[in-house]
């Protein structure tokens, strides 16, 4: 088994033992872009990206669902490993599933707004878990649309429903959001997975007229001049970003110039 086969295994086991949470939780980060290849646009022949981690948004606008815990009781029952991000501190901690040869884990993060209440995480998800509450994270929970995932490596296949959002917004908080980021190489995925949209989107027309008909005019006027920071000529740094993320290439013989094009026609896009 791969990798990317072990995590695959371990990334439907979370949604196994969540199932009942899924209907309030999105799946954003890293994640989105395998769902999007594999279950939306069903291209079998790109080799899907991933993570380590899987990152749930959530909101306040969403009932507190009728279960009888939280996700931490769920899963602290389910004896999944945890991280404690303070020696000397039992909480807040980031719940890990790893797979019983020990090759391959996954962490599971939960990340929200700056406005929701506390009240609502401890009933929702547990005091114990980390939280990430980040600015801008309600343009990703505003739209969503539903995949449904089918995992045919058990017997008999079993199917998830599962909340995204839809690829223009998962691009465009990318584009918003990358400036953010202190860690280079975080930086340069986030602008990967614009360019990972972009390219295999297999209707472009469709994705950006909805780009262009977003209605959010000051934050695609940010989006539109940092990208051209970036992307001002084929040596420009997003482009060696995208090149360096990309990795050889069977099908596009200079991805730096490709970055470039697909790059700008979405900075034209935004600026129209």
């Amino acid at each position: 088994m791969t990798n990317l086969e072990e995590l695959e295994q371990l990334f439907f086991k979370v949604l196994s033992d969540l199932e009942e949470f899924l209907p309030y939780l999105v799946i954003v980060g890293g994640w989105v872009p395998y769902l999007y290849v594999k279950y939306l646009w069903n291209n079998f022949s790109v080799y899907p990206v991933t993570t380590t981690d899987i990152d749930f948004g959530f909101s306040e606008s969403d009932k507190v669902p009728s279960v009888k815990e939280s996700i931490y009781s769920r899963l602290s029952r389910l004896q999944y490993r945890e991280r404690h991000l303070k020696m000397d501190r039992l909480f807040p901690i980031v719940p890990i599933l790893e797979n019983p040869k020990k090759t391959s884990r996954l962490m599971i993060e939960f990340i929200t707004t700056p406005s929701v209440k506390d009240t609502y995480i401890e009933r929702f998800i547990g005091r114990q878990i980390l939280v990430n509450r980040l600015d801008k994270f309600d343009i990703l929970l505003g739209d969503r649309i539903l995949i449904e995932l089918v995992n045919r490596k058990v017997s008999p296949y079993h199917s998830y429903i599962v909340n995204v959002p839809p690829p223009y917004i998962f691009l465009f908080h990318k584009a918003l959001t990358f400036i953010d980021r202190e860690n280079q190489e975080k930086k340069a995925k986030d602008i990967y997975y614009v360019y990972y949209v972009l390219r295999f989107h297999p209707k472009k027309e469709s994705l950006l007229h909805d780009l262009k008909i977003l209605n959010l005019h000051r934050e695609k006027s940010e989006v539109a001049a940092n990208l051209q920071a970036l992307f001002s000529r084929v040596t420009s740094e997003g482009c060696l970003m995208v090149e360096q993320e990309n990795g050889p290439d069977d099908y596009i013989f200079d991805v730096r110039k490709d970055a470039f094009e697909r790059f700008n026609e979405l900075i034209d896009t935004l600026s129209s």
